[in-house]
């Protein structure tokens, strides 16, 4: 037998005296006197707190169950039946259940609590542990580890401190076959209504046949079969953009594998107005079959003659690129060369020039 009190063992002998002493002047009977003994033996035990060596109290538990969405219905299922378990064999020992998605949820009754499973929000769960348990305690993870936030290390650190063991059971891999989209690659400076080619990566832990769809801003533009091979898979997509602005591009993967959720991705462009051409022809229409062929790849086109090409680069900036058509040098000034020159040179826009009767060679 412990006492944790046992300085109030240190009054029996005084009480004990005490009592004898008052029995000698009076005149009780023994039993009397015995009972009074032991009523004073039992009290001061009592005050002493006694406990049973070897049976220390147990410490109070935090079981964590995962139930985010990277989880099947069974492990899911599986976790929290393995929770409920604990905590009955623990009888009357204070046990906790929390479950844990995107946050965190104490369980208030059998079922699991409602939380957002597009998350394994570890770190808060083990903040959680820390807030219920500040005299310390033991904590349960009961997860696949998959965790999608920051801190994890920081909150175990912060749990040692406290003197909260955390154990962790482990729940088994899910072995069914996966596929995700893993990105998305754009060109850069895409323009309104410009074709582009693009690629969508794609990782799966096996061989499968899907569909792939493509979106522009909720308007499908494009969808096929494809065949995917373990590891990574490449697909080349070639489509137009509708419109510039900010444009939402998304690549949504059709089959049925283990995780459902990272089928889909988005990826956002900045796209600009169509590109403008500025075509310097020497004679009116010259190069009408030149702009033709630009309009019918969205390029829009203007033409003028070479008297009336602005030499100011401010009048030039605002297009992408100028076209000489059979122009030839003597036919621009010093100050209209040297606009030309730092239109490439100081923007970096383009020039072309084509040859003609009056241009190059004889021209």
């Amino acid at each position: 037998m412990i006492f944790r009190s046992p300085f109030w063992l240190a009054l029996l002998p005084l009480l004990l005296i005490s009592g004898a002493w008052i029995a000698r002047r009076a005149t009780p009977g023994r039993g009397v006197l015995a009972i009074r003994a032991l009523i004073i033996v039992a009290v001061l035990g009592a005050l002493a707190d006694p406990i049973r060596p070897g049976l220390p109290e147990a410490a109070p538990l935090l079981v964590l169950v995962d139930q985010s969405a990277s989880l099947t219905p069974e492990q899911r299922a599986m976790a929290w039946q393995t929770a409920q378990r604990i905590a009955s064999e623990r009888a009357q020992a204070r046990t906790t259940i929390a479950a844990f998605g995107q946050h965190v949820a104490i369980a208030e009754d059998n079922a699991p609590p409602a939380i957002d499973g597009n998350g394994t929000n570890i770190t808060a769960a083990l903040q959680l542990a820390a807030g219920l348990q500040p005299s310390g305690g033991r904590v349960l993870l009961i997860s696949d580890g998959g965790a999608t936030t920051p801190g994890l290390d920081e909150a175990a650190q912060q749990l040692r401190a406290q003197g909260i063991a955390v154990d962790v059971l482990p729940l088994p891999e899910d072995t069914r076959p996966d596929a995700r989209v893993a990105a998305i690659a754009l060109p850069p400076g895409l323009r309104a209504g410009q074709s582009f080619r693009g690629e969508v990566i794609i990782e799966s832990t096996a061989g499968a046949q899907a569909v792939l769809a493509i979106w522009f801003n909720d308007e499908p533009i494009s969808e096929r079969s494809i065949t995917m091979q373990a590891g990574r898979t490449t697909i080349d997509v070639t489509a137009n953009v509708p419109r510039e602005g900010i444009q939402r591009f998304r690549a949504e993967l059709r089959l049925d594998d283990a995780h459902a959720e990272n089928n889909i991705l988005d990826a956002t462009a900045l796209v600009g107005p169509p590109p403008r051409v500025l075509v310097v022809e020497r004679q009116p229409d010259a190069a009408a079959l030149l702009r033709d062929m630009l309009e019918q790849q969205g390029v829009q086109s203007e033409a003028l003659r070479p008297a009336d090409l602005s030499s100011r680069l401010s009048d030039l900036r605002r297009f992408d690129a100028i076209v000489l058509q059979d122009v030839p040098a003597t036919a621009l000034t010093i100050d209209q060369q040297r606009a030309l020159r730092e239109f490439v040179r100081s923007l970096g826009h383009g020039l072309i020039v084509l040859g003609g009767p009056n241009s190059y060679s004889l021209g």
